[in-house]
């Protein structure tokens, strides 16, 4: 046991050093809008795709390059690509 508490501090040295944190190992690339788009459409059940397609598609061009996980939308805000 003792071995692994000098490993685990070695580690937590070594990461220090390096600038790194826990969470940023830990840390997924979050998809963009037009990134998880097609992961919605093939959940998505044929009345869901019906009502909704109209609303992606909107999303996909105004929010396309937008993570997932990004603050709300402010008017006027991260407009359609050029």
């Amino acid at each position: 046991m003792a071995g692994d508490f000098d490993k685990a501090e070695l580690v937590r040295r070594l990461l220090s050093e390096l600038g790194v944190t826990l969470s940023d190992l830990s840390a997924r690339a979050v998809p963009t809008v037009a990134e998880y788009m097609p992961q919605v459409r093939a959940a998505a059940s044929n009345w869901q795709l019906k009502a909704y397609q109209a609303h992606w598609r909107r999303a996909e061009v105004n929010l396309c390059r937008r993570r997932v996980n990004a603050d709300p939308v402010r008017a006027g805000e991260n407009g359609p690509t050029p």
